[in-house]
């Protein structure tokens, strides 16, 4: 990494080399890309790398989670903030437990007042101290997690917090965190029950519920109270689009335009067929289909591969003539190569 590059543009730059090699056939794990990244990192991200592999296993962390962490890091630098290795797990410290706040009250006092059902988050990775809160937990998770003061401590599981809410607030803001201390403090029994208003189309559901009747005859449906708990529908002049769709007329094919054959293979038309993904019995990917213009009998060829469609159309030529008596007078297919070859 030069002293001049940011994060985004040495990932940029390793990610430009790594899919040369791949494009080349070389097998290029991420775990490799990671490795090389971790290795090649300037002295001023060594810190990082170190609060990383206290925390967590580095031969698991992915690329993407790296660079977040690299560039989370470089943007706090660059805003004139001084990082805090895992300023969020400063809640799990006790008090005087190496501490460096010597004459001065710990910052951990003002969160004394807090609930112990708060979700301490917004960092790498997030901690709750009461478990009740969890959904699921898996206690054979272990791992040493650094705070603040520079002790490790042991995380004694792993597992799932759900907030619930009064509605579906999916991709919903629920709530808006400060930073205070270094530190985002949740209280999940402090979020809003937010209520989102449901706009509910009435004329539109029982427009559909009908098989797309009009609105006036719903409207009168209505006034006759015919059908059961049904609410009042407004006429309206909207636009259905599957009423559109569904209404559309196609025009007629031109009537005595269309050339027919009159006999029998006057008129062949042709197609191949492949390369499938599951193959025949035989092995065969592709099949070449005959039809006769006039009875619309077909023949079916199958092929394991598309040179061999002449082979195909001389046996259905000899089989064809010699059953009809008559001779081929025209093969019609799409101009495919297949069907373009010299022997044909």
């Amino acid at each position: 990494m030069r002293e001049s590059e940011t994060i985004k543009q040495y990932s940029g730059r390793i990610m430009a080399i790594v899919n040369s090699i791949r494009l080349l056939g070389e097998y290029f794990s991420e775990s490799r890309v990671v490795e090389k990244v971790i290795t090649t990192l300037l002295d001023k991200f060594e810190s990082k790398i170190s609060s990383l592999k206290n925390s967590r296993d580095l031969s698991a962390i992915s690329l993407f989670e790296l660079i977040n962490s690299l560039y989370a890091l470089e943007q706090m630098r660059a805003n004139g903030q001084e990082e805090h290795p895992e300023g969020a797990f400063q809640a799990k410290a006790k008090e005087g437990s190496g501490s460096n706040y010597k004459g001065k009250k710990p910052w951990l006092d003002k969160r004394e007042k807090l609930r112990r059902d708060a979700v301490d988050s917004g960092c790498t990775h997030h901690i709750a101290a009461d478990e009740k809160l969890f959904k699921d937990i898996d206690r054979s998770f272990t791992s040493k997690i650094r705070i603040g003061n520079g002790n490790p401590i042991e995380a004694k599981g792993r597992g799932n917090v759900v907030i619930n809410t009064w509605s579906d607030s999916h991709g919903q803001e629920l709530v808006t965190i400060t930073l205070t201390d270094r530190c985002f403090m949740l209280d999940v029994n402090q979020l809003e029950n937010k209520a989102y208003t449901s706009l509910i189309d009435n004329a539109g559901r029982w427009h559909k519920r009908l098989g797309h009747a009009n609105y006036k005859s719903l409207d009168l449906l209505h006034k006759l109270n015919l059908v059961e708990d049904m609410s009042k529908v407004e006429v309206k002049n909207t636009v259905c689009e599957v009423c559109q769709l569904g209404k559309q007329a196609r025009l007629l094919f031109p009537v005595n335009k269309a050339w027919r054959a009159r006999d029998k293979l006057q008129l062949v038309h042709s197609n191949v067929c492949g390369p499938m993904k599951t193959p025949s019995l035989n092995d065969s990917k592709y099949f070449i289909l005959f039809i006769d213009d006039l009875t619309r009998f077909c023949w079916v060829y199958f092929l394991k591969q598309k040179s061999e469609v002449f082979e195909a159309f001389s046996k259905f030529k000899a089989l064809a003539e010699n059953q009809t008596g008559c001779k081929i007078k025209a093969l019609r297919s799409d101009n495919g190569t297949e069907f373009l070859s010299e022997r044909f």
